[in-house]
């Protein structure tokens, strides 16, 4: 019996953990691994609207096997420039609260190869991991088509707001 991820801090950790809770950890899988890193992308989009404050808190420490990527900037040209991009070396001190004019910048892991998933940390504080996971599960579940799913959605999104106390 597979279990969730204890740590989650890569997309990686996320995809498998929703497979989990899914079910759908049997190949040909059900969902496909775009499918669902779309629903942590639109997650990190509903947390900074519901909660920014979550998105801005960059205090909290990287656990010490916390994954650090360097990789090449895509917009610098390719004659061997090297660079770290925002949008790929995903690590919690590198995205604590990227802000542009007065804008959050919210990470979007569907941009980049999936290559790069298992390095890419996601900038979530710890004690909200969870919740993002469950909204990663409803979203999925929302899109199947089966009637019996969209129960389990609602339990899985209520999860998600109920963890980020949204409306108390």
């Amino acid at each position: 019996m597979a279990v969730v991820s204890q740590t989650l801090e890569t997309v990686t950790d996320y995809i498998t953990s929703a497979r989990t809770l899914l079910q759908d950890m049997v190949a040909p899988n059900r969902y496909q691994d775009t499918e669902l890193v779309l629903g942590l992308d639109m997650c990190l989009l509903e947390l900074s609207r519901v909660r920014p404050d979550v998105m801005l808190a960059s205090r909290y420490e990287a656990s010490p096997n916390a994954r650090v990527q360097q990789a090449s900037d895509p917009t610098q040209s390719s004659a061997g420039a090297q660079g770290v991009s925002p949008v790929l070396a995903l690590t919690p001190r590198q995205i604590a609260a990227p802000r542009r004019h007065g804008v959050l910048v919210v990470p979007s892991f569907s941009a980049i190869p999936a290559a790069q998933w298992p390095i890419s940390s996601v900038p979530v504080p710890p004690q909200y991991r969870m919740a993002v996971l469950f909204y990663m599960v409803s979203t999925a579940q929302l899109r199947d088509d089966e009637v019996t799913q969209d129960g389990r959605a609602t339990i899985f999104r209520n999860m998600f707001l109920s963890q980020m106390a949204v409306g108390k």
